[in-house]
């Protein structure tokens, strides 16, 4: 189950990667360009990087730079850098180099080469992003390369040069042919993509890329070469770049339908997956809850001025609302995370009370229940105080914004609490979120000394524009923690930092009125977490006892073994034979009839297969046919072992317990078994493996039971694991029923009260977790006196005491009293087939064999059973298992027990054999 949880965290954590990134290239425009030189230095951040590939390009032959600026039109949609071009004269080919946009290359400046052909050809290679090759048109082609060097990029780009017959085209160097192909060569690659249905115009006139483009993208990006990470640190001030770059990136939105569609379509990769997993009704129910949930932060978010606000089901996991907040408030953080589980809750406990005021019945039941276990469970384990979960956002809300190392003690506290506890009930996947938390209380320690510098300092105001705030952060930070080697992560850090100055804190009034409406929600979860957890500290102590059990199980059933190994064959064949047959074994096989066999076969029969065989020519009560019916797998009818394989390949265990190990074997190997017949009832298979060299060496005889199969060395290993089981299950079944007969005498003097309290009531948590019934309430003389009248009979005084204190008892299946009716009405069914022999139980508990026929109890009552709402046939209302029958036993009344074929002259002692039966079950 572990390992179930793990894979589905993982193939939620891809989705939701897959998707965000989907959106990040859906939400890409393809702004108009208009380009122009201009008199420029490089920007101070990067005059370093500039400074390196300057001397490179000198050193290999190219003049500059020049500075070309590119217009986006509109302005808002595209960045586009200023760009420094140097131009190779002797080759004819041109250098662009700008500012790097990607965390993930800060040290490294983002450029491209290009060359341009006599016959209009534009000859592009870009470094490490696939950006030009996705918009290459026949007319411009373009390769993604790597190379760590401009020296080893620029070789790369003139190999892919010579791929074109055409020369280069001298005039592509001049300043106006550099001007044409930062900004018109580029439209009119936009203006092509249009026209290939690449792109579209949205309302506002930016071009997008259509899906089966952004794609395209999406797996270009994922091919390209990957840099070496750059082991020099990264300055303040490119920081900045960087982070404004990221949250332009995170603004950008896509278009309403295209959000929708995105939305669409997790909704129903969602769906898929959990009717694969599970079944459509659950994964329907699920991800109907989790949607619900999600949208109740997306609509706090919407109302709460959040940007780029997107909500998106994952699979097997649930869903995940993301939005950014430019404005942070503590108040309306909360509010947000409460949002989410809050409206469930109450739902939840909306449709719990109509599953119990509701009489619904069938697949509407179903459906009921199952919704209002679903969005309970779901909401309230994400009010847990636990990050990630909704809960540990609300927690954290509460406490001051810029107490941050006061926040990060509380996390750690709540997250090994919470990593703890979802250990002991199995929520393996929550434990390893909580987990994983803790990995940031260092981020939270440096940001913690950032912000107190910076409130010694002076904090720069909200005012100040964004850049001049991070580079202050920025440099705090590197004074801190050292200089950044990793650029994404000192990005949130700095951001962090800065969302715990601009949060705005609760006033005292929300805080108090947040934390009431918490703690009520918190309450539930945290008792029954309570509950669990002292429910598993009690099977801890059961479970050493347990361990104490099955270790002396173990013995007792070794020493079966022993005597097992001591039989002869014929002996092992008696007894196994007689246990489930009360015929004759037949005769044994005759020396012609092996003979046939073997040749019909086209094998030689194993030895001890030959054994059996010369004790009794087949074993009905083994299910092993006779030697005329033995054949090969794939000759036998209506024998498909298409429909036992998984994979092509059929799955067998060897050995018990620890020692047990899984084979695969190929169906076409299978089919070249030996049937030699099929065990109980037709669910074990037997087969021989007859081969030279059998599929799992050393082992030849295979009793493929459908849902454990199992290999044995040899049919005498069967034989003697068959005889261990049998009389292992008849100690069982000795031990049970003396410890059953010594609770029944225990029980002897205690009345219908107090033998109903023998029996645990479910709560109300258990009610709805398994959809238990409760007990009813007990039913008035007016109701037992028209049931009397309806049945025209009197009824005892203890089965009327019974109905008093509970009108139905559903822990023995008693029926309410309106529901009673006379055998009679039952149609003459396999249903309640009545038999002869019969155990009356006395009252002292011994048992006493008596003779009973079913004319007998013809005109008895049935008190319990189960009601049979969709019955087929439909005229069976009620599926019987305990009958009254007035004067049964001579002078006596007689309650029939059906099926186990145990008569009371009580229903006290009826009630007390049930409960002494409840207990007897772990053998008290």
């Amino acid at each position: 189950m572990f390992g179930f949880e793990i894979m589905a965290l993982a193939v939620a954590i891809f989705m939701l990667i897959v998707l965000l990134q989907l959106r990040h290239a859906l939400a890409r425009c393809f702004p108009a360009l208009k380009a122009r030189i201009i008199a420029a230095e490089p920007p101070k951040s990067v005059s370093d990087l500039y400074t390196q590939a300057h001397e490179e390009l000198s050193a290999m032959g190219f003049e500059g730079p020049t500075w070309v600026l590119r217009d986006s039109q509109p302005a808002e949609a595209g960045y586009q850098p200023l760009c420094a071009v140097y131009r190779h004269r002797g080759a004819g080919g041109l250098a662009w180099l700008m500012p790097p946009i990607s965390p993930a290359m800060p040290n490294r400046l983002l450029g491209y080469w290009t060359t341009k052909l006599k016959d209009g050809t534009l000859v592009t290679s870009q470094p490490f992003d696939p950006y030009f090759e996705c918009i290459a048109t026949p007319e411009t082609p373009a390769q993604t390369i790597g190379g760590l060097t401009l020296a080893k990029q620029w070789k790369k780009h003139q190999t892919f040069r010579k791929k074109f017959t055409s020369e280069v085209d001298p005039a592509s160097l001049d300043d106006e042919a550099t001007v044409k192909q930062a900004g018109e060569d580029l439209n009119t690659q936009r203006e092509t993509l249009l026209a290939r249905g690449a792109l579209w115009r949205d309302r506002n006139g930016v071009y997008r890329p259509r899906l089966w483009f952004a794609l395209r993208m999406m797996w270009k990006l994922m091919r390209r070469p990957k840099p070496k990470e750059s082991p020099a640190a990264v300055p303040a001030s490119r920081l900045v770049i960087l982070a404004n770059t990221l949250e332009r990136v995170r603004n950008a939105e896509p278009s309403q339908s295209t959000q929708m569609g995105l939305f669409g379509a997790s909704v129903l990769l969602s769906v898929s997956i959990g009717a694969i997993v599970w079944d459509l009704r659950f994964a329907v129910i699920l991800l109907a809850v989790v949607l619900f949930h999600e949208l109740g932060h997306y609509l706090a978010m919407r109302a709460f001025g959040y940007r780029s606000v997107h909500m998106m089901a994952l699979p097997l996991v649930g869903g995940v609302t993301i939005g950014y907040d430019a404005n942070p408030d503590a108040a309306k953080k909360a509010w947000m995370s409460l949002m989410g589980p809050l409206p469930g809750i109450i739902v939840g406990w909306v449709l719990v009370v109509c599953m119990f005021t509701l009489n619904l019945e069938g697949d509407a039941s179903g459906w009921l229940y199952t919704t209002a276990w679903v969005i309970l469970l779901i909401n309230y384990l994400n009010i847990l105080p636990v990050l990630p979960l909704d809960g540990g956002h609300v927690v954290q809300s509460l406490l001051p914004p810029r107490w941050l190392n006061l926040q990060a003690a509380i996390i750690v506290v709540l997250c090994l609490t919470g990593a703890l506890v979802s250990l002991a009930v199995g929520l393996y996947i929550l434990a390893f979120l909580a987990g994983t938390q803790l990995l940031l209380v260092r981020s939270y320690g440096q940001t913690a000394s950032a912000v107190r510098r910076l409130l010694s300092e002076g904090v720069p105001p909200v005012e100040h524009k964004r850049p001049v705030r991070l580079l202050k952060v920025f440099e705090l930070l590197e004074d801190i923690a050292g200089p950044a080697k990793h650029a994404q992560q000192r990005i949130n850090q700095a951001e962090h930092v800065l969302q715990a100055l601009d949060t705005k804190p609760m006033s005292m009034g929300q805080r108090s009125v947040i934390s009431v409406v918490y703690a009520g929600l918190l309450v539930v979860p945290l008792v029954v977490i309570a509950f669990t957890t002292i429910l598993n500290w009690d099977a801890g102590v059961s479970e050493q006892e347990y361990a104490s059990r099955m270790q002396q199980e173990r013995q007792q059933r070794d020493a079966l073994v022993k005597q097992a190994h001591a039989m002869t064959l014929e002996q092992l064949l008696n007894e196994v034979h007689s246990r489930w047959s009360n015929d004759q074994l037949p005769e044994p096989a005759s020396n012609i009839a092996f003979v046939d066999t073997q040749a019909r076969l086209g094998v030689r029969l194993t030895d001890d297969i030959k054994a059996v065989y010369r004790v009794a020519n087949g074993v009905p009560g083994l299910g092993l046919v006779s030697l005329a019916d033995v054949r090969r797998a794939d000759r036998v009818p209506d024998l498909h072992l298409e429909d036992l394989v998984y994979e092509g390949k059929l799955n067998v265990n060897t050995g018990e317990y620890e020692d047990s190990q899984y084979h695969e074997i190929l169906l076409e190997r299978a089919k070249q078994w030996i049937y030699l017949g099929a065990a109980d009832g037709g669910e074990s298979l037997l087969f021989l493996d007859a081969e030279e060299k059998p599929a799992i060496p050393g082992y030849r005889f295979i009793d493929f039971y459908y849902e454990s199969p199992q290999a044995y060395e040899s049919i005498q290993a069967w034989l003697e694991s068959r005889w261990v089981s049998d009389q292992w299950s008849q100690q069982q079944q000795i031990r049970y029923e003396e410890a059953r007969r010594a609770k029944y005498q225990s029980l002897a003097d205690v009345g219908i009260p107090d033998l109903l309290e023998q029996f645990e009531r479910p709560s109300l948590v258990m009610r709805l977790l398994t959809q238990l019934p409760d007990w009813p309430k007990g039913a008035d003389e007016a109701v037992i006196s028209a049931a009397e009248e309806r049945l025209a009979v009197s009824f005892p005084a203890d089965l009327r005491a019974l109905y008093q204190q509970h009108n139905g008892f559903p822990p023995i299946n008693m029926l309410a009293v309106k529901e009673t009716l006379h055998l009679a009405e039952l149609p003459d069914s396999e249903y309640y087939d009545i038999k002869d022999q019969w155990q009356l139980i006395q009252s002292d508990g011994e048992e006493k064999s008596i003779v009973i026929n079913k004319r007998r109890i013809a005109d008895c009552t049935v008190i319990a059973g189960t009601l049979m709402p969709d019955a087929v046939p439909p005229e069976l209302p009620v599926y019987p298992t305990l009958l009254w029958c007035p004067k049964l036993l001579q002078s006596d009344d007689g309650y029939v027990l059906l099926f186990q074929q145990r008569v009371y002259t009580s229903v006290t002692d009826y009630v007390r054999d049930m409960a002494a039966a409840r207990t007897a079950n772990g053998f008290q």
